[in-house]
């Protein structure tokens, strides 16, 4: 068990405990259009690019945003992983997520109205390396699979709100 992710995030839940405004939080991320159909994409300082594949238009110096979507959740699944195992004590050797989405592009080609444009299916398979009990681990899954932040986000949907501004009309459009 990680010592360091163990007290983090418990002294966190402690704080939240004397000012619940200490759980709450606002992610930016802001995309740009590179070249083609590449993106700079760029998050607390960091940047990353997504492309797509030459054949589909890109200069594939990246993941595609579909792509980023799978590693979004399998990052969010291990780091939840790590964090809930050390707040119950559970000792994990390590954690690997393997992720695979089933696209048709037919929905984003808009070739056929009735194919949506994203993933049908994503499929999610789970490598925990420990020496913890069964028992103890399906408590952990159980406790994982409820508190994934990604997960919740791809399970049970998020509103979004858009705001489209046109710029030579210097107004929002949508």
């Amino acid at each position: 068990m990680s010592e360091l992710v163990r007290s983090t995030f418990q002294g966190i839940i402690e704080e939240s405990k004397k000012d619940k405004c200490i759980t709450k939080g606002v992610f930016r991320v802001t995309s740009e259009l590179e070249e083609h159909v590449r993106v700079k994409n760029t998050a607390r300082g960091f940047q990353f690019i997504a492309d797509e594949p030459e054949a589909l238009a890109g200069t594939n110096v990246g993941p595609n945003p579909i792509e980023y979507l799978l590693g979004s959740l399998g990052a969010c699944q291990v780091i939840t992983y790590q964090a809930v195992a050390a707040l119950m004590g559970i000792q994990l050797n390590g954690v690997k997520v393997e992720t695979k989405g089933n696209i048709d592009w037919r929905g984003f080609l808009g070739i056929d109205n009735n194919v949506r444009p994203g993933y049908q299916k994503i499929e999610v398979e789970t490598i925990i390396d420990s020496d913890e009990s069964p028992k103890k681990i399906q408590e952990l899954i159980k406790e994982v699979e409820a508190r994934c932040p990604i997960l919740d986000n791809l399970v049970n949907g998020v509103g979004v709100d858009s705001k489209i501004t046109l710029l030579n009309q210097k107004e929002t459009v949508a």
